[in-house]
């Protein structure tokens, strides 16, 4: 969903056929708190990843619901 951000992508019709599999899957990995968090680490710095993962946590959760709302998946 990163290539593909809604139907009016150019990739769009190039991955139709996956969209909505990819579409139920972003839905289920959301948190029980209706955020998603990164699912990455840095292995290191610790202090300054648990700062820096609520920033992603904040961009990924926007950008999944733009996502999800511009195929209608979801109403803002």
């Amino acid at each position: 969903m990163q290539i593909v951000d809604g139907p009016e992508s150019p990739f769009y019709e190039m991955y139709q056929d996956v969209i909505a599999a990819d579409l139920d899957a972003l839905i289920q990995k959301m948190g029980q708190d209706g955020t998603w968090e990164p699912n990455w680490s840095w292995g290191r710095y610790d202090e300054e990843w648990r700062l820096a993962k609520e920033e992603w946590k904040g961009y990924l959760t926007l950008h999944h619901l733009m996502t999800l709302k511009s195929f209608g998946r979801i109403a803002l």
